[in-house]
């Protein structure tokens, strides 16, 4: 019960702070254009991992562990930094953190979506929970 508890809490947390970033975006994009904010945003995110990337990985890194740590980081990162830069660039023009936030929530509606197009079994309560997702969404922002 008590793991139930944390983990819940810490999924809030995460909401929290995901939802806040949107308000971030919107005042950053009125200062500078959203590759700057972007590079700055995750250079900041890097410089902030590399310590934690010491500490859990405190055996020598050999030249393979490296090249397998950093190819697939660098393919995942450049994803993650065209898609939030696309996501910036969208709040810039249209001026909307909850425009943005909507869209970007639609994530969790894709997903399950997504797996009943590909033939996976979807359960009916994963579809009723996603129909729900997009209503909340909505009103929400």
């Amino acid at each position: 019960m008590k793991t139930k508890i944390k983990s819940t809490f810490l999924l809030f947390l995460t909401a929290m702070i995901w939802g806040f970033a949107f308000v971030a975006q919107k005042v950053g994009a009125e200062f500078v254009g959203a590759f700057t904010f972007n590079g700055v945003r995750f250079m900041l995110g890097t410089i902030s991992l590399i310590p934690v990337i010491l500490l859990f990985e405190r055996e020598k890194l050999d030249k393979e562990k490296i090249k397998s740590i950093l190819v697939p980081g660098v393919i995942a990162g450049t994803v993650l930094f065209i898609a939030s830069t696309l996501q910036q660039y969208g709040v810039e023009i249209t001026g909307s953190a909850g425009k943005a936030g909507f869209l970007t929530g639609l994530y969790t509606v894709l997903v399950p979506l997504i797996r009943f197009v590909m033939g996976k079994k979807t359960s009916i309560f994963t579809l009723f929970g996603a129909v729900f997702a997009v209503v909340g969404l909505f009103f929400l922002c």
